[in-house]
């Protein structure tokens, strides 16, 4: 099953650390995204945390509140995953999840599942491709999320104002679980 993302990255939005948008609905806001990119040490060495936030307003919050926080720390050299946090709430849903670092692996806590080395997440994708000169960013990825493993295409397209990229994935999981993923964003 293919599934596809389709990004637009504004140029003068590259150079800066932390971005927030709002998310509405008929023009009704509805939760703010904040997105901050940090340089940090981590296990004494030189990371980059990357923080996705989201979380309904007041009005919202009384119909459908969501409290969705992210944390990946990466490598900076080459983007490997070091560690990921994932506390999320919704109505009827709440998760939590985290990495231990075992060895020179990577793990979900509590199994025996190892993020690969040289897969990205959707939050390292993203900072990728921020970050990453048009003309360089690679056309095939691999990518990890949560115990899923994706190959994923990246269609590139410029125009005058924006960097579009469609990112298609295809599930390469061993396990063979399928996982509704599909969104179009606008960054």
């Amino acid at each position: 099953m293919k599934k596809y993302l389709i990004i637009l990255i504004c140029q003068f939005l590259m150079s800066n650390n932390i971005m927030k948008y709002e998310i509405s609905l008929y023009n009704i806001p509805m939760a703010e995204v904040t997105i901050n990119y940090q340089n940090i040490f981590f296990e004494n060495k030189e990371a980059i945390n990357l923080s996705f936030k989201t979380h309904t307003n007041k009005f919202t919050s009384k119909i459908f509140k969501v409290n969705n926080d992210y944390e990946t720390i990466i490598d900076p050299n080459n983007f490997n995953i070091l560690s990921f946090k994932k506390n999320t709430y919704q109505p009827g849903l709440s998760n939590q999840l985290h990495t231990i670092n075992k060895g020179d692996n990577i793990i979900y806590v509590n199994t025996d599942i190892i993020i690969p080395e040289n897969y990205f997440n959707i939050f390292s994708l993203l900072y990728y491709l921020t970050i990453t000169p048009f003309e360089e960013v690679q056309t095939n990825i691999k990518l990890e999320r949560e115990a899923l493993l994706y190959d994923c295409i990246i269609n590139k397209n410029k125009t005058e104002s924006f960097y579009e990229y469609e990112l298609i994935f295809d599930l390469i999981n061993k396990y063979g679980i399928f996982s509704l993923w599909e969104y179009f964003i606008y960054v």
